[in-house]
């Protein structure tokens, strides 16, 4: 608890940073998911050179990745030798195994500070009524007064971005479009994946690194 406390006070300044960016965007443009777009698209701008960063490598690691099947090959029953073959191919290429993984790895805080303060638009406070009391957001702008006016809900272009597709109350066909849209974005990143693959088939095969970060990144 006092971990989370401390960890809690650490990240705050970003937190408010965040909900600020968003607070800007919607006294501009008064539309909580164009608000919520233009704040990803920030962050994604902020966090972009690690993304470049990491597909550099993961295409470093595509190059020499037919040097690395051989080895692993030659070496297949002795896997001290393979690693210390390995490692020379890595130094010489000037290459890392994680280097593709550690850059988009280290977004992710990044990514949990942003749904953190969106979930925070919509926190309310205690009793069987609630009021709203969105965390993070200045008590003096445009969004914090229109969030107090709806507590919970937060409706824009006629649907509530505050639902949940597991609510009690929500039908399987209330549902569908929050699913679709979970669908759509791990679909498009096994895509985005599966394209990078497709210049080297063998990259994803070689490295066992790279081959579990593209099975598991798109759905976390």
């Amino acid at each position: 608890m006092i971990v989370a406390s401390a960890l809690g006070q650490i990240f705050q300044p970003i937190f408010a940073l965040f909900a600020d960016v968003i607070a800007f965007f919607y006294a501009v443009i008064p539309n909580y998911a164009i608000a919520i777009t233009l704040l990803t698209i920030v962050v994604m701008a902020v966090t972009a050179p690690l993304t470049i960063k990491g597909t550099t490598s993961m295409m470093a690691m595509q190059r020499v990745a037919p040097e690395m099947k051989k080895l692993q090959q030659k070496y297949k029953g002795d896997r001290v030798k393979q690693n210390e073959a390995l490692m020379a191919l890595y130094k010489e290429h000037n290459v890392s195994p994680v280097g593709g993984c550690l850059p988009l790895i280290l977004q992710l805080p990044v990514f949990f500070i942003l749904y953190g303060v969106i979930d925070g638009l919509i926190n309310l406070g205690p009793g069987k009524h609630p009021k709203a009391e969105p965390r993070y957001v200045a008590h003096s702008t445009s969004l914090y007064h229109h969030l107090v006016l709806t507590p919970g809900k937060m409706t824009s272009f006629g649907v509530n971005l505050a639902s949940k597709a597991l609510a009690h109350h929500s039908s399987i066909f209330a549902s569908l479009p929050f699913w679709g849209i979970v669908a759509a974005a791990i679909v498009a990143q096994y895509f985005q994946m599966s394209q990078m693959n497709r210049w080297n088939p063998d990259a994803a095969k070689a490295n066992p690194q790279t081959q579990m970060m593209q099975k598991y990144m798109p759905i976390i």
